[in-house]
């Protein structure tokens, strides 16, 4: 398997530049335009980052910590990771359209098209800033010889969704799939294993949260752990489900196709 090596953070001084004197506006600008020059993108780095999410989330945030010293910002500032997960979930939610939707036809493809990516970037808007605004301003480690704290970058914050949204991804959108046609049954296997899937799913997206959090030096470790508190509440909301054979596949994929 292929590796992430730092040196695939060597791009134009150019864009190093602007970024380190960015406004939000402006890198958002930045990063649209690099997104339509398919050329610039870094395809190989980004599906190294996927093998990475897989194998050891860990790693990709020390690389994180590489592209500070390197550059001065913690956050991605190729979209080529972005574009892969938006092809993903495309393509997923095509694959179960045509599986569990009777009619088919151009609305419909727009539709899922719509669904899948509005997901994924409403709840990256969501979980990017409720975590951005957390950070910046309650887990901050306080060092008394510092006049100067850092703070996490909102782009950083969506980076670690991203992150987080893949391996949940692999379980909802790809395994999930694949045991589609015993999901949708009735009775208590196929509910406890719709719901176990389902929190597995949520639980690696809290993981890969927390663990992305924990990796920024400025900090408060300790704090930063809280954010595993909603895990607490999935494993309930799993209990209360599966108590009363609610299917999650069922009751979410069936609606939406």
């Amino acid at each position: 398997m292929s590796t992430i090596s730092t040196s695939t953070f060597t791009e134009q001084r150019r864009f190093s530049h602007l970024h380190r004197n960015k406004s939000h506006d402006n890198f958002l600008m930045l990063l649209v335009q690099r997104a339509v020059r398919f050329p610039q993108l870094d395809i190989e780095y980004a599906m190294a980052t996927v093998a990475e999410l897989i194998w050891s989330p860990s790693k990709v945030y020390k690389l994180a910590q590489s592209r500070h010293e390197i550059k001065g910002h913690w956050s991605r500032d190729d979209p080529a990771f972005i574009l892969i997960l938006c092809a993903f979930i495309i393509v997923d939610f095509l694959a179960f359209g045509f599986a569990l939707d009777e009619e088919w036809g151009l609305l419909r493809v727009i539709r899922h098209f719509i669904v899948g990516l509005g997901f994924f970037f409403l709840l990256g808007s969501v979980v990017g800033t409720s975590t951005w605004f957390l950070c910046n301003k309650y887990f901050q480690a306080r060092h008394p010889h510092s006049s100067s704290s850092q703070k996490v970058e909102w782009f950083y914050a969506f980076d670690v969704h991203c992150n987080a949204f893949l391996p949940a991804f692999l379980i909802l959108g790809v395994l999930q799939y694949l045991l589609l046609p015993l999901l949708v049954r009735g009775g208590v296997l196929p509910t406890l294993l719709s719901n176990s899937l389902h929190l597995a799913a949520a639980l690696a997206y809290v993981h890969i949260t927390v663990l992305g959090f924990l990796h920024l030096p400025f900090l408060n470790r300790e704090k930063v752990t809280m954010l595993w508190n909603p895990a607490f509440v999935l494993v309930l909301l799993w209990f209360l489900l599966s108590l009363m054979n609610i299917n999650c596949t069922r009751l979410f994929f069936l609606r939406i196709f």
